[in-house]
């Protein structure tokens, strides 16, 4: 009997959840074959016995479909609408509370906090005109729904924050090294180098040395842990 197998092919037919679903197999399985079977399973709602069942031609073109969709790399989401209740982003984080601060620096890129982080992220929006809107105050709430929120809206917001970091680095690399280059500094860290056996060299080095890394990580690991 032939059998309809939905595939998602962007990362917004996929859920939070189904992802969370996947990774907790994903991260402690070795079996490449098996990690595609939970795949198909968990992305396409598919019995993992009619996976095993499926032809080889099929199955590797289905896997094919959904390794394309996840080197996906989306755009910030400000505004979305789930289950009749519109939510917005951070809209000024010049102002969020001590709270929040500490909340998305420790939870930020934990996929099992996912829901959490994007319940601090996103907010139901209280008032709104034109593009600008406020959102409702924090309460280090865990907003259930959000694990139906769609993939490429989580991807997105973790995006934006690695982007910032990587601009923010490379920002903080040039102006350290143009300071660096100034006579006031530059006798200060000859007394530095002198007492603590540190240098100019060594510090640009440094620098250059984490932006590489920085980049070099940008949409790998820190968005989707795992990949086949």
């Amino acid at each position: 009997m032939k059998q309809t197998i939905y595939i998602p092919e962007t990362l917004s037919d996929l859920t939070l959840n189904q992802y969370q679903r996947f990774l907790n197999v994903a991260q402690i399985n070795e079996d490449e074959v098996f990690i595609q079977k939970k795949m198909i399973q968990i992305f396409c709602n598919v019995p993992l016995l009619d996976v095993e069942k499926m032809q080889k031609k099929d199955f590797d073109e289905i896997i094919g479909i959904l390794k394309k969709m996840l080197e996906e790399t989306p755009e910030l989401t400000k505004r979305f609408t789930l289950k009749g209740i519109e939510y917005g982003f951070i809209p000024d984080f010049d102002a969020i509370s001590f709270g929040e601060f500490v909340d998305l620096d420790n939870l930020t890129g934990n996929w099992d906090e996912m829901v959490m982080l994007m319940s601090i992220l996103y907010r139901p929006i209280k008032k709104k005109k034109g593009k600008k809107y406020r959102i409702k105050p924090y309460k280090a709430e865990k907003n259930e729904a959000f694990s139906d929120l769609p993939l490429d809206i989580v991807i997105g917001s973790q995006l934006f924050f690695w982007h910032l970091g990587n601009k923010l680095l490379s920002h903080t690399k040039n102006y350290g090294s143009k300071a660096l280059q100034t006579p006031k500094i530059q006798q200060e860290l000859a007394k530095i180098s002198d007492n603590a056996g540190a240098g100019t060299l060594q510090f640009q080095n440094s620098l250059d040395t984490i932006s590489q890394i920085l980049t070099k990580s940008l949409n790998q690991n820190f968005l989707l842990p795992y990949t086949i």
